[in-house]
């Protein structure tokens, strides 16, 4: 499914319906973006075809609770560009609701309370993206939303994460930045296969050997990894930086499905040199 979603990419692209923005070392397209024409005319089909609804802080009819179309239980997926007070105080009757998107909230934290109805209204949520939202901690209530496959994270201001996270067993990408640490609780989520969690302030040995679906490992430093039986996860393509040092880990060479390019940390700081990161 990854390789023919990169193929639909790469024809988007070759059409220019789709920009490049920023490639990774190893020539694959890390960020993209869209002209606003095209993004107009896709929110409208989109809007059309009931496929997502967006709400926007500066339209007042998206959050007229008046207007049920906008709010129609039938939609399945939501993007929204206002604070997060605001729409967690807005009645809720899409039960149904398979992805929550937020983008350009602002820069007020988001206290801890605001974040509960995610949990309580969107039972079956599949996808659920927080990146850039300020929070000051994750409720231990995400925890309940065992049907989650992605959950990102990125630039919240997070420090730690709820151990109620493990109980995330369809969880498939985890994407984390500047953690303290990271609760010992990921081995239970044995079908993730995306971990991210670049800069870590605290490198306590982690277990991941469980988790034998995974693909992509980032951030993970040699001293949370080193007590791993790193054979297990063999679905991991090979790492040049772990091909040279095979001694360090026990069964490195059976990591034959870890994307080359993705970092851990401890490089620079363990033998005095960058490794260049792909994001």
């Amino acid at each position: 499914m990854k390789v023919t979603a990169e193929v639909y990419l790469n024809e988007l692209i070759n059409r220019n319906l789709i920009q490049v923005v920023r490639m990774s070392v190893n020539a694959r397209v890390v960020e993209c973006r869209v002209h606003d024409l095209m993004r107009e005319l896709a929110i409208r089909k989109a809007k059309e075809q009931n496929f997502f609804r967006t709400h926007d802080i500066e339209d007042p009819l998206s959050f007229s609770t008046s207007n049920s179309s906008l709010f129609s239980s039938k939609c399945r997926r939501q993007s929204i560009y206002s604070d997060m007070e605001r729409y967690a105080s807005v009645e809720h009757n899409t039960p149904y609701l398979r992805s929550l998107l937020f983008f350009n909230l602002g820069h007020e934290i988001c206290r801890f309370s605001q974040l509960d109805f995610i949990g309580k209204c969107f039972k079956v949520l599949r996808v659920l993206d927080l990146e850039g939202v300020k929070v000051e901690s994750l409720p231990s209530i995400v925890g309940t939303l065992i049907h989650l496959r992605y959950l990102g994270l990125r630039h919240t201001g997070l420090k730690l994460l709820p151990l109620s996270i493990g109980n995330l067993r369809s969880l498939q990408t985890l994407d984390v930045n500047n953690l303290k640490q990271v609760p010992n609780v990921i081995w239970k989520i044995q079908n993730m296969r995306y971990l991210y969690m670049e800069g870590q302030k605290y490198d306590i040995p982690l277990k991941i050997d469980t988790l034998e679906n995974l693909q992509v490992l980032s951030g993970i430093t040699f001293k949370q990894l080193i007590q791993n039986n790193s054979s297990k996860l063999t679905y991991c393509d090979p790492m040049p930086i772990l091909e040279k040092l095979p001694k360090l880990i026990s069964g490195v060479d059976k990591l034959s499905n870890l994307v080359e390019g993705q970092p851990i940390e401890m490089v620079k700081k363990n033998f005095g040199h960058a490794v260049e990161k792909d994001n």
